[in-house]
């Protein structure tokens, strides 16, 4: 939606050549859900695929409808919401411009906030090859590659990394990696990466990632994320496994100017018990440098926190159940009192069952 930012206000307009509230709401919601919604923010408000929520749960894409006269409730205004309080809409002062929830003169005249009902699904089809050669006695080099075709936006993280990026039509999956036991309590691993997005809608652009942030307004059909992981295996017994790591990232047209991390670090803590088929495993990642934010945007030392929980379990030898959680959290600058300051979390809990065969 930001690459529309700073087209002029234009009466019943609904182009690239002037907006108004209710066409640019049109135009966004006709490309991103699919949904033709009428020519009229009191008409918005009442369409029927669209349900009321409330002010203290928006998600990124939610309808803000206002009122230049609360008490009486006529809605004349509407806006979409982004993240961290701020909502994007076409102004009759500046056009298509960002604002914030939290303004006196915006928080005064709220009057219902609507989501599309039944958010839309993600599917895709994902296809993958995967090999392991043992190049002598306690080394190895692994291959993984995956094509994914996707139907809608969805979010991709490339492993349990914050480089990911949120992209649709096609994605493809590199790793390179080689593994080596320096030690019988102690096994290096280095991994090369690389993910390529393709669009094939030239008019695409990747949508902001809720936590890291998002691409600057320009579009593209193509961009990429990789980079280098250095990891060190640490075996003080033999049911717990210790991976500190650290990751450098490069991105690809758009992406390189984003609030996304340089570099990273992660550590990952692993107990099992080969007998009776059982694993739990704690993983958390950080970035320690960031790339600038786009102008629009504010905050780029922003701390982000990837925190995952993964409980798998033999049902059989061919079977294995598991059961995941991550949390990724963004901490923002300044004192927690300050009404201005915006955290950010955003939560995924997936149940995988794997089969062998």
């Amino acid at each position: 939606m930001k690459k529309y930012l700073g087209i002029r206000y234009k009466k019943a307009g609904a182009s690239k050549k002037g907006f108004d509230c209710s066409g640019f709401v049109k135009v966004a919601y006709r490309q991103i859900f699919g949904l033709d919604l009428p020519h009229q923010s009191s008409q918005q408000s009442r369409y029927p695929d669209l349900e009321s929520v409330s002010l203290d749960s928006l998600r990124t894409g939610d309808l803000v409808f206002f009122s230049s006269n609360p008490k009486r409730k006529n809605i004349d205004h509407v806006g979409i919401y982004l993240s961290d309080g701020r909502f994007i809409h076409a102004a009759r002062s500046r056009g298509v411009m960002i604002s914030g929830l939290d303004e006196p003169y915006w928080r005064s005249k709220i009057v219902v906030a609507k989501t599309p009902g039944g958010r839309i699904p993600v599917e895709f089809d994902r296809r993958a090859l995967n090999l392991v050669a043992s190049t002598g006695p306690g080394s190895a080099f692994s291959f993984q590659y995956e094509k994914t075709d996707f139907s809608s936006f969805s979010p991709s993280l490339f492993g349990k990394d914050l480089g990911g990026i949120f992209v649709s039509d096609q994605l493809h999956s590199m790793k390179l990696g080689y593994a080596k036991t320096i030690h019988p309590l102690l096994t290096s691993h280095f991994t090369v990466f690389r993910e390529y997005f393709i669009s094939t809608d030239e008019g695409r652009l990747p949508p902001q990632h809720p936590i890291l942030g998002g691409a600057e307004p320009f579009e593209t059909s193509r961009t990429y994320v990789q980079g280098l992981r250095v990891a060190g295996g640490i075996k003080p017994a033999d049911n717990i496994y210790i991976i500190p790591s650290i990751s450098l990232f490069d991105y690809g047209p758009v992406l390189n100017e984003t609030a996304l991390p340089k570099l990273a670090l992660g550590l990952t803590f692993d107990l099992f018990s080969s007998s009776e088929g059982w694993s739990l495993s704690t993983d958390v990642r950080m970035p320690l440098r960031q790339y600038s934010l786009p102008a629009f945007d504010e905050g780029g030392d922003d701390l982000s926190v990837n925190l995952s929980l993964t409980y798998r379990q033999q049902i059989s030898e061919h079977v294995h159940l598991s059961v995941s959680g991550d949390n990724f959290i963004k901490f923002a600058q300044g004192p927690r009192t300050l009404s201005s300051r915006f955290d950010a979390e955003d939560q995924r809990f997936s149940l995988v069952l794997h089969f062998f065969y």
